[in-house]
């Protein structure tokens, strides 16, 4: 609900994207969300994917919930599972052997920001 007191002013656009180990058969297929209900799915604590699969309509449940970026990465590195990561951290992790592909669909993209109080 808008606030009239409260502005928001748009920073970039964040893409999320699936990570999967080279030769993963995701790489393969069409970027979807129902590609998780396929493969493991490997998820980061608090973060912006669990309610965009359950806004997508993804049914099965994550099978690994860790708390760090790197453990993902590494678990997904050893063919653990694939997972979900905002476009904007991708550029500061260590991403050999992985591949990254931009989700397709609503609830895939977010806009990060700054809300500031009117003057």
């Amino acid at each position: 609900q808008p606030d009239a007191e409260l502005s928001f002013k748009p920073l970039f656009t964040d893409q999320l994207m699936f990570v999967a180990p080279e030769g993963h058969p995701l790489v393969d297929m069409k970027p979807v969300w129902s590609c998780t209900d396929k493969f493991d799915l490997i998820l980061i604590n608090a973060g912006p994917t669990e309610h965009a699969l359950k806004s997508s309509g993804v049914t099965r449940p994550a099978a690994y919930e860790v708390e760090h970026l790197a453990t993902a990465l590494a678990m997904v590195r050893h063919g653990m599972g694939i997972s979900i990561l905002p476009s904007s951290v991708i550029p500061t992790l260590n991403m050999d052997g992985l591949v990254c592909q931009p989700i397709l669909g609503q609830m895939a993209t977010r806009q990060i920001g700054l809300i500031f109080k009117n003057v």
